[in-house]
């Protein structure tokens, strides 16, 4: 559910509704159309919701962990001998046996490559666990339910220190933006740029003559406009999008070189209260072979392009009885891409010994938002930590290869 208070441009149909006013009504009069076709591609950042709130200890494990192996069946665990044991992965936060949930073979690869790290036991350090709140809080960049009323999203805030973003800079490629976009007239949404077009080709002349010289004028000329320059885009579009799943539109984008700075994007999900073993495999194979595809899909852009995941919360250690796991806090995030100081497993661990959870949880030892930070912040110069995040402190995990340059900014 959406809670932006300002409309965005949809995808094929709008024209059909009264959203289109609305959504014309929103743009920005003096907003300047730049589309980076013909330059050098900028920084873009992908940010990946993993909605549900994904198992980070059943996706990333210490295996040898006798806490960790008492608190769960093998079913629920990354398993370090016998039938589908667990990836070892060198370079963990301790001298414990790490290990990659098999079905994440394809990240495991990109790890060994030294393209992709993780960062364990993040999070928001925030009283709730529910997913509308968890989310809400994530989205905005809090840690105080009660503030998020009225508060922007982080991703809003992003969008007003970033210097020359394009009409197509921010993108939603979901059926609409949520709240980490909220009080944005920025952002598009834009699930498919293949079949984000007007319905027919006539209705372009008759909405640009509708709309001559009104007081809408200025905004329904250039929603018009994107939606052309899309269009124009994609026809000359050579992505191959088989396999790429949720990833296809934004390796599209990516692709059409269009100016593209921030994409956030979805993979559901990951609430796996019951069933977890079959449920989180199969989800977790299909989102590690789109996220390699898309990888793939996108070479001429490895240099500039940066992925990281978002999720509600972690899980909490013991198992449930219903072969599940419930909500809890620490989570893992995943970054991917050429800047990434990757082949390394970040973050400070202090086990799962009883009395260092939090009421049964993976305790938070690193802000998630600081480790935000770190990736957005070499797309920011000159800005620092509180002007995304008021009153948060930079720590850098190092996970960036730009992390020097993270810490001078702070």
């Amino acid at each position: 559910m959406s809670r932006l208070r300002s409309s965005t441009i949809s995808r094929r149909g709008f024209m059909r509704s009264a959203a289109f006013g609305a959504a014309i009504a929103s743009l920005p009069a003096g907003t300047r159309l730049a589309f980076g076709a013909s330059g050098a591609p900028g920084p873009t950042i992908v940010v990946l919701l993993l909605r549900g709130g994904q198992d980070g200890l059943l996706l990333l494990a210490p295996a040898d962990d006798s806490n960790y192996v008492a608190a769960r069946p093998s079913s629920l665990r990354v398993t370090n001998a016998g039938n589908g044991a667990g990836i070892a992965l060198a370079n963990g936060p301790t001298k414990q046996d790490w290990r990659l949930n098999p079905a994440a073979a394809p990240l495991a690869e990109l790890y060994t490559q030294g393209l992709l790290g993780f960062v364990t036991a993040t999070g928001l350090e925030a009283d709730t666990r529910s997913h509308f709140q968890a989310i809400d809080l994530i989205e905005t960049g809090l840690t105080d339910v009660a503030q998020v009323t009225g508060a922007p999203g982080w991703l809003t805030t992003y969008t007003g220190l970033a210097a020359n973003v394009s009409m197509l800079g921010v993108v939603a490629a979901a059926p609409q933006a949520e709240i980490d976009w909220q009080d944005s007239t920025a952002v598009v949404t834009i699930p498919d740029p293949a079949h984000y077009t007007l319905p027919l080709k006539s209705d372009d002349a008759f909405l640009r003559a509708a709309y001559a010289g009104g007081s809408l004028s200025a905004q329904a000329l250039q929603t018009l406009n994107v939606v052309k320059a899309v269009d124009t885009a994609v026809a000359a579009d050579t992505t191959k999008t088989a396999g790429l799943g949720a990833f296809a539109g934004v390796a599209q984008l990516i692709n059409m070189n269009v100016g593209l700075r921030m994409v956030t994007v979805e993979f559901g999900g990951w609430d796996t209260h019951n069933d977890e073993e079959n449920r989180f495999t199969t989800n977790l194979t299909n989102l590690s072979s789109q996220l390699a595809a898309f990888w793939n899909a996108i070479p001429n852009f490895h240099a500039t392009t940066t992925l990281m995941t978002l999720t509600d919360f972690g899980r909490r250690v013991q198992s449930n009885a219903n072969g599940g796991t419930d909500h809890g806090s620490g989570q893992v995030m995943t970054v991917l891409g050429n800047g990434v100081a990757g082949g390394r497993i970040y973050g400070d661990w202090v086990g799962l010994a009883a009395d260092v959870l939090d009421a049964g949880d993976v305790p938070i030892t690193t802000d998630i938002r600081s480790a935000m930070w770190e990736i957005v912040a070499p797309t920011l110069p000159g800005r620092k930590i509180g002007d995304l995040f008021p009153g948060v402190v930079s720590t850098p995990t190092g996970i960036m290869k730009s992390a020097a340059a993270a810490r001078a900014a702070n």
